[in-house]
């Protein structure tokens, strides 16, 4: 009987984790060369890489033991972190850093969060018997219900919309792609395509019995294996053509800036990979003709497509060779740039926002450089391509300074319709209070620029050295009475042990800018007394978030916030 295999593929598309029987084997997506290796205990797990740089997640289920969720960081795979989930518990799906885990009896969402070397899992109520996740772009998960299709927030575990959508019966698998979703029924001839700016529906055959399906929100491509072999369709085009795969056990998508890749293990254990980035027409092969999907010399030349009209076919060049057992030596890796470091990337991304500004740049070149997009993972979020193009452009205009920019100029230089949603502030940016708008110019809050200028902040300071686990929703009060003042050092403290980093905003603060800064450290605001006026707190805590330390008697304009206790 052969052994249960898994892959999963890193969204660079630089790592593969394949997993057969208990053996985990970490693999150079460019060179399909082993990294490392390690025994599970257990030959019972689901892999996914979360996060930008990518981590491992492994969860493993080993018989009569609860299961474990795992944190590997590449190319290490040694766990760093680890936590325990609910049994029964399935991992199906990713967004940005977190893992959507269907967990528990009746089954009910877990979201697992990634941080270097920590990852937490928190449970949420979805309020019926759970039997479908979709991990969406921008934090969001697509939950499905028997009575409910909902898209939530991965972050704060809440639903954000209903969707009036009517999907295949149960069981039933799903997959996102560029802005779409796909749902189907395991063994069925079909898959039904959603558009979710619209609702609009389509069905598009297959071919054959469905046996897997894989697909990633940031490519419009997704690959199904029939009973009668791989197609791919394109979500944007309606498009569907066949592809000449091994038999394959497992098969991940991947979708890095250069385009989609399909990577695979056939049953044999032989790894493979197909680029996706072609999108022709099926048509019969002629005997001279190239593949409709071209594959450079230097990589491996099994698989090739073939076209779904029968015709006379290319030879089918030597396959890979298998996966060795031996662990080899990690290809070396680019050293991750911190804020701190040479300044080299901050002078690339200044001329890059001058182009942008200027309009000299092709639309090829309109994602900011690969070194600045590295350095700007130290916000630790996820966005979505405008908001990130939106943030370097202005964090390039401040560099430059000039930070207030045009609305119109900004939407151009970086193109889209989403960026015009950021520069108008009702996008992620503005959401995150990261931009704001004035006399129809766009511009980076200061908090955020000084932030990434690597200074310290100007209007908290940080106490605490683990991060918060999750941001505080809404401004709270506590109440202090007659408490002497070593009573508030005592408050801050035990909310610093219960709360994990907080940051404490010095007397006179702008409290706008204190709350970004807190949150840019993974902190918990904290307002001591007499920072400032009762009137302004109340006004801040319309949108605020934080715990507002209090002595004497509550004034009538605080009364209404709720008390921490």
């Amino acid at each position: 009987m052969p052994e249960p295999v898994a892959i999963a593929a890193s969204p660079a598309a630089d790592y593969l984790a394949v997993r057969r029987g208990d053996l985990l084997t970490l693999v150079a997506a460019e060179t399909l060369e082993v990294v490392a290796e390690t025994r599970l205990g257990g030959d019972d797990a689901d892999l996914a890489f979360a996060g930008a740089p990518a981590q491992l997640l492994v969860l493993l289920r080993p018989a009569g033991r609860t299961p474990e969720l795992r944190l590997y960081n590449p190319p290490s795979l040694e766990a760093v972190a680890g936590v325990e989930i609910p049994a029964p518990a399935r991992m199906v799906a990713i967004t940005g850093p977190r893992a959507g885990i269907i967990s528990g009896a009746p089954a009910n969402l877990v979201v697992a969060r990634c941080a270097p070397r920590a990852v937490t899992a928190q449970p949420a109520d979805v309020g019926g018997q759970l039997d479908l996740v979709i991990g969406l772009d921008r934090n969001q998960l697509l939950l499905a219900t028997p009575r409910r299709l909902e898209i939530w927030d991965a972050m704060s575990r809440r639903a954000m919309l209903r969707l009036n959508l009517t999907l295949p019966p149960a069981p039933r698998i799903g997959g996102a792609a560029e802005g779409h979703v796909w749902v189907a029924q395991p063994g069925g001839k079909s898959v039904i395509i959603y558009r979710l700016s619209d609702g609009r529906t389509y069905e598009q055959p297959i071919g054959g019995a469905l046996r897997w399906g894989v697909s990633d929100p940031g490519a419009a491509q997704a690959v199904f294996g029939t009973s009668n072999g791989a197609v791919r369709v394109n979500v944007l085009t309606r498009s569907a053509m066949t592809l000449e795969l091994p038999a394959t056990a497992a098969a991940a998508l991947a979708a890095p800036k250069s385009g989609a890749m399909l990577f695979g293990v056939s049953d044999d254990g032989v790894a493979w990979r197909l680029p996706l980035t072609k999108d022709a027409a099926p048509t019969a092969a002629k005997p001279d003709a190239k593949p409709a999907i071209e594959i450079k010399p230097a990589e491996p030349a099994w698989p090739r497509p073939r076209p779904a009209a029968r015709g006379t076919e290319a030879p089918v060049a030597e396959r890979p060779a298998p996966i060795a057992p031996e662990p080899r030596r990690a290809p070396e890796a680019e050293a991750p740039l911190s804020l701190d470091a040479d300044a080299a990337w901050r002078e690339q991304l200044a001329r890059w926002a001058t182009a942008a500004l200027r309009g000299d740049l092709a639309p090829a070149d309109l994602d900011p450089p690969r070194a600045v997009g590295t350095a700007l993972t130290e916000l630790d979020v996820d966005l979505a391509p405008a908001g990130r193009r939106v943030l370097a452009l202005t964090y390039g205009a401040w560099l430059t300074g000039a930070p207030a920019i045009a609305m119109a100029t900004a939407a151009r230089a970086v193109g889209g319709e989403d960026a015009w949603r950021e520069v108008l502030a009702t996008g992620e940016l503005a959401a995150r209070r990261w931009i704001a708008v004035a006399d129809g110019r766009v511009a980076l809050a200061r908090a955020v620029a000084r932030f990434l200028d690597g200074a310290a902040p100007e209007h908290v300071a940080i106490v605490g050295d683990d991060p918060a686990p999750e941001r505080l929703r809404g401004a709270h009060l506590a109440a202090l009475g007659d408490a002497p003042a070593t009573t508030v050092a005592a408050m801050i403290d035990a909310l610093a042990a219960r709360l994990g980093r907080v940051a404490i905003a010095a007397p006179g603060a702008d409290l706008a800018a204190a709350l970004i800064e807190a949150d840019l450290a993974r902190a918990i605001l904290v307002i001591p007394p007499r920072t400032t006026r009762a009137a302004a707190l109340a006004a801040w805590a319309h949108t605020g978030a934080g715990v507002i330390l209090w002595p004497g008697a509550v004034p009538l304009v605080l009364a209404a916030l709720p008390r921490w206790t």
